[in-house]
């Protein structure tokens, strides 16, 4: 979860207290496992960043909050549109090769994956590579393994990006059975 919604905020003002509060919410509901609460209290802040409009950064963020949660509890149609709208607001403020971006791509192509439209997916998890090396941690074994899911599945496909999303995984550090993922 990104719940950093007041980018530049004054604590005084009134519309971004309320919108931190509203994420700090969803994160909570998050953590307890109550994804109704998350759903709602995610849909929140983004209603209140747009009316208060809050910026670019803060909407793009509420906006990929809230399809995170959609992805987790299973509403793909919805989590899909709202990554490719986070995409398309983070493409504009970071550039094409971010880390935030990179979530986003990264994200897009898991829900696309989890709901079986793999081959959509190509588009998004084929820039991934470049961008493998802005990640740490559990988001650099993420990645990975998406990589080596999406390579697997090319060779299935017989597509001809295999390799290279293969290469892209190994050249992040892992071994495929090291960070198995799965949709």
């Amino acid at each position: 979860m990104s719940v950093v919604v007041v980018a530049g905020a004054c604590a005084s003002d009134p519309n971004r207290a309320a919108a931190q509060r509203s994420a700090n919410a969803c994160t909570a509901a998050i953590y307890r496992a109550d994804p109704k609460a998350a759903e709602e209290a995610c849909t929140t802040t983004l209603t209140i960043v747009r009316s208060a409009q809050l910026g670019a950064r803060d909407e793009a963020t509420a906006v990929y909050d809230l399809a995170l949660v959609k992805r987790r509890i299973g509403k793909l149609d919805e989590a899909e549109a709202g990554f490719k709208e986070a995409l398309a607001l983070e493409e504009k403020i970071s550039g094409p090769i971010s880390a935030r971006t990179g979530r986003r791509l990264a994200e897009l192509a898991a829900t696309l994956a989890q709901a079986d439209r793999w081959s959509e997916g190509f588009q998004y998890v084929d820039r991934l590579p470049e961008i493998g090396d802005l990640y740490a941690g559990a988001e650099r074994k993420f990645v990975a393994g998406l990589l080596y899911a999406y390579a697997d599945k090319a060779e299935e496909m017989s597509r001809q990006n295999a390799a290279t999303l293969r290469a892209g995984a190994d050249k992040l550090g892992f071994k495929p059975e090291e960070v198995r993922w799965s949709p």
